[in-house]
């Protein structure tokens, strides 16, 4: 293979494009531009054709390809990729945890300090009724509370009453 040798590419996905020869590596690869992309390719993956055209050594991709529709093949035209830069949105400012934390838990503060002053405003008015509102809870707390205390006693008293019987069997 020499400079300028037309070849068609046999394998890659190239395949089947028009190529020239612009630089000779070693004699197994050559580096090839034209239809396919510029890049360093295996002589058996090139199919020489008769032609050959005048470009010197490492020619520019503009030269090869209007060489190679001088002699009398189609080269399509490469599109050209527009690197377009997007417009940037501006990100807000990242905030510390501290600073989220203060704002979220403030507000509950002041409600927790209302919820207190609406406790002992309560409590007051049911002191002068005479019943305090602890008392009711403490009574319904108390009964749950004896109501599963004596359900305790029972089973520990069935426990015993059955380890007694196994013992004297």
């Amino acid at each position: 293979m020499n400079i300028g040798q037309v070849c068609i590419k046999t394998a890659g996905r190239d395949a089947g494009l028009v190529c020239a020869v612009i630089d000779v590596i070693n004699e197994n690869f050559v580096m090839i531009d034209g239809a396919t992309r510029r890049r360093k390719c295996n002589v058996k993956h090139l199919e020489p054709t008769l032609k050959k055209i005048e470009i010197g050594r490492n020619a520019s991709h503009e030269s090869v390809v209007e060489e190679l529709r001088k002699a009398g093949f189609e080269v399509p035209e490469k599109k050209e990729v527009k690197k377009e830069t997007a417009e940037k949105k501006e990100k807000p400012a990242r905030q510390r945890k501290s600073v989220l934390k203060a704002k979220t838990k403030a507000p509950k503060k002041k409600e927790a300090k209302g919820k207190k002053t609406e406790k002992i405003e309560t409590s007051k008015k049911a002191e002068k009724a005479g019943i305090t509102a602890n008392s009711e809870k403490s009574e319904a707390t108390a009964k749950a509370g004896n109501a599963e205390k004596t359900e305790k006693k029972v089973k520990t008293e069935k426990k015993k009453e059955n380890n007694n019987k196994e013992k004297q069997q």
